[in-house]
């Protein structure tokens, strides 16, 4: 991990959760029980679909920030003169439009939808990475792609979630071995274990 991103997150993320509670009151944590102390190590908002909080934060930009909100368009090319930012080329209804900016923030979500099988959703194209790469800009840990590593796909294409092998779900190979049984946390391993594992097996 990178240390000095680290600490911020240490630093700084339970008041930025207790500040998203003040204005999304359906927003619940778990709580987890470590080594005998009780702590919350997940928040989540009932029900459990994005868009019931970013709907909320949007209220919340239109109605206390001077921040305007342009929808449907797409990022094209970041614009730069004399080695400076200066502005965006965007694409909405087939056409063209510029935007003037003296600096950029990509916070366009990652590129796991590229993957043939993925329980993404189909807007992580990667396109704001592939933007920054074209302007020769670094990046950093671009292995870690990180997304549910199952989905079932006959009959038909269905994502599965974590919660489903909670309940005692489990995965068997060919074979008819369950191959996560001599894990600790069993199928609810960690996503890279779990994709480790699935790709190990002929069949699952």
């Amino acid at each position: 991990n990178d240390k000095a991103l680290l600490k911020v997150l240490v630093d700084n993320g339970s008041d930025a959760v207790k500040k998203l509670l003040s204005y999304i009151p359906n927003l619940y944590l778990n709580n987890k029980s470590d080594d005998g102390l009780l702590y919350s190590n997940i928040a989540y908002h009932n029900p459990k679909k994005g868009v019931f909080i970013t709907s909320r934060i949007r209220e919340y930009i239109e109605d206390h920030t001077c921040i305007s909100i342009f929808d449907g368009f797409t990022g094209v090319e970041i614009m730069t003169k004399n080695n400076s930012v200066s502005g965006l080329i965007v694409e909405k209804d087939n056409e063209l439009q510029y935007f003037l900016a003296k600096s950029i923030i990509l916070a366009t979500g990652g590129y796991a939808y590229i993957y043939k099988e993925t329980s993404t959703t189909n807007d992580e194209t990667g396109d704001g990475i592939a933007m920054a790469l074209r302007k020769g800009l670094s990046a950093i840990d671009m292995e870690f792609v990180q997304f549910y590593p199952y989905r079932v796909v006959s009959p038909a294409i269905h994502d599965i979630f974590p919660n489903l092998f909670s309940e005692g779900a489990i995965f068997v190979n060919e074979k008819n071995e369950r191959f996560m049984e001599s894990f600790p946390k069993k199928e609810l391993e960690n996503r890279d274990t779990l994709s480790r594992e699935i790709f190990n097996q002929k069949e699952v």
